[in-house]
C-alpha cells in the first residue's frame, strides 16, 4: 500500500527466486572394481576388457569379430566394485563413432554376489548423446553388479565406461 492506502505492486530488490537441486555423486570405482566373471573375447590386444575400468574414454573394450550381442548369446559381466556405493543410476559410455551400446539389457547388484537383484531392466531403449545408455533405479546399495547385455545399437557391444551414480 502506498501512503494513501491504494494498493501498489511491489517488487524488492532483495529477495530473488532460486531454483535448489542436489548435486549427482558419481561414484568413482573404476580404480577398485575387479571382474569376476565374463563371457567377452576382444576384438583383439588393444580393445580388452580392462578398458572400460582404465577412466579413460578414448579407450574401449570391443567383443570379438562374428561373436555378435543377441537374445541367445547375451554380453554378460559380473564385477566387484572393491566398496559398497549408493547409487540410483548406471551410465555407460560407448564409443563415439560407430556407438555399438546396448540397447536391451538387465543390471543386477547387491551386497552380496550371490543374492543381487534386478535393478533395472530396458528393452530397445534409445541412446542418449547419440552413444551412451542410462538406466534409473531405486536408490539402492551395491558391491556388486552383473550386465546381462541381449541387444546393443550394433551387432557388437563396444564400452568405454561404466558409472554408478546418485541423484
Amino acid at each position: 500500500y502506498n501512503i494513501n492506502y491504494v494498493k501498489e505492486s511491489f517488487k524488492s530488490d532483495y529477495f530473488y527466486k532460486r531454483n535448489y537441486s542436489a548435486p549427482t555423486i558419481v561414484e568413482k570405482t573404476n580404480s577398485t572394481s575387479t571382474v569376476l566373471s565374463t563371457n567377452f573375447t576382444p576384438w583383439d590386444e588393444t580393445t580388452g576388457i580392462e578398458n572400460m575400468f582404465d577412466n579413460n574414454l578414448s579407450t574401449y573394450m570391443h567383443n570379438k569379430q562374428n561373436e555378435y550381442v543377441t537374445q541367445d548369446t547375451p554380453f554378460e559381466i559380473v564385477v566387484d566394485l572393491g566398496k559398497v556405493i549408493k547409487a540410483n543410476k548406471v551410465v555407460m559410455y560407448g564409443r563415439k563413432n560407430n556407438p555399438q551400446t546396448p540397447t536391451s539389457y538387465q543390471l543386477f547388484g547387491g551386497l552380496d554376489r550371490e543374492q543381487m537383484t534386478l535393478l533395472c531392466e530396458y528393452t530397445n531403449e534409445p541412446l542418449k548423446d547419440s552413444c551412451n545408455q542410462i538406466g534409473t533405479f531405486d536408490s539402492t546399495e551395491i558391491r556388486y553388479y552383473k550386465l546381462v547385455v541381449t541387444k546393443t545399437s550394433a551387432k557388437y557391444i563396444c564400452l568405454s565406461n561404466i558409472e554408478f551414480c546418485y541423484d
